[in-house]
């Protein structure tokens, strides 16, 4: 019995022993002092104060050459998406999206700067935005530059100024470079407070309905323009139901040479952008989209110059001037004035929300991340640099 026992317990060990896995461990022999040394650990005989040992893990930190480009890298990101660039595959496609956005930015900036009560040209400067936010962003879909809801905004913002100061002798344009000067500030606050994390609370449902909400805005925005009828923004609450009952009693007042230049403008886009470059992609005939949108600003500034548009009532931008805008000096007195009223703080509120919602939406949707904190650190550099500019707030186009 006794040899049966160990026999069954023998074979048990061996099977053990050939289930198992052995790991061969080669190290040096290292005193306590070297111990310490090579993995920076004190004993408490150590002397050095808290402050020495963090001096010395920075200096540590900042000679290592990889510190130094992860830092570059992740407040730069243009340093590491150029290096990793695919030229062959997406340069014909960037520079046709390019011309697009651009040539779509034309009209639609100086729309909109007229609905934030400013020259049309300064709806053009902002543009200059996008600029600096490929250096500093990391959608790779977003392009800065004015948008309905902020200009409308911005219209609030200086209306509510001036009744609060009917002696002021700002102009349009310095109490708007405040603004912007203003809203960059908040938004430096929001980074500092590391507040870019509220945006993982932001569900999928919740950014798609905000998005949506803002396409209504802009498209209650435009519909008086296409039909040649005035409103006037009511502001405050219930803003966008206002303006449509105010648009609708209008409506007896249609100028028909801006209803129909409309439709024309907006049926040769839906029938280029929806079917004609559709069917081009799938039938490979042209390696890049068309691009409509310039095809249509040529010939309607075309006709507008020989016809003469202005004698039917049709509203006419002009001349606009050419070269860049000269820098200006932010009227600082104005600040404490913008803050109090809580203009600037909803705006900048606004603008992160929708530009990092737009942001998020298209990473989703092409399989890429989008970093909430760089995205508002771009934000805050696009935002301070351009107030300087004879420009008004840039977001996401």
């Amino acid at each position: 019995m006794d040899d049966t026992n160990s026999i069954a317990a023998l074979r048990k060990v061996e099977k053990t022993a050939d289930s198992s896995r052995i790991y061969k461990i080669t190290r040096n022999a290292l005193t306590q002092e070297e111990f310490d040394d090579a993995f920076s650990q004190s004993n408490g005989n150590d002397q050095t104060t808290l402050t020495q040992q963090i001096k010395a893990k920075v200096k540590k930190s900042l000679s290592q050459k990889w510190f130094t480009r992860n830092l570059l890298e992740e407040w730069i990101p243009i340093v590491r998406w150029m290096r990793e660039y695919d030229i062959k595959t997406s340069l014909v496609s960037d520079i046709s999206a390019g011309i697009t956005v651009g040539t779509m930015n034309i009209p639609q900036s100086m729309a909109y700067a007229e609905l934030a009560m400013l020259d049309p040209v300064i709806g053009l400067y902002t543009s200059m935005a996008a600029l600096i936010y490929a250096f500093f962003g990391t959608s790779k879909h977003v392009s800065l530059g004015t948008f309905a809801v902020v200009s409308l905004l911005v219209a609030d913002a200086q209306t509510n100024y001036y009744d609060s100061h009917p002696n002021s002798t700002l102009s349009h344009g310095e109490l708007v470079s405040s603004l912007t000067f203003t809203v960059g500030l908040i938004l430096l606050i929001f980074a500092c407070l590391q507040l870019h994390v509220l945006m993982a609370y932001l569900s999928d449902a919740l950014i798609s309905g905000f998005t949506v909400g803002c396409v209504c805005h802009v498209f209650i925005s435009v519909l008086p323009k296409m039909f040649g009828v005035s409103i006037i923004s009511p502001g405050g609450l219930l803003t966008l139901f206002k303006s449509t009952i105010d648009f609708f009693e209008k409506l007896p007042d249609t100028n028909f040479a801006d209803l129909i230049i409309s439709v024309i403008a907006v049926v040769f886009l839906y029938v280029g952008k929806e079917m004609i470059n559709p069917w081009l992609r799938r039938t490979n005939k042209l390696p890049v989209p068309i691009p409509f949108e310039l095809i249509l600003v040529f010939f309607n500034t075309l006709f507008s110059y020989l016809f003469n548009f202005r004698q039917f009532g049709v509203s006419v931008v002009g001349i606009i001037p050419t070269g860049f805008p000269t820098p200006r000096m932010i009227r600082f007195e104005t600040i404490p004035d913008l803050l109090v009223a809580g203009d600037a703080i909803s705006i900048a509120v606004v603008i992160y929300v929708i530009t990092f919602s737009v942001a998020k939406l298209f990473a989703k949707k092409h399989n890429y991340k989008a970093n909430a904190k760089q995205d508002l650190r771009a934000l805050v550099i696009c935002e301070l640099i351009v107030s300087f500019l004879d420009v008004f707030l840039a977001v996401d186009l």
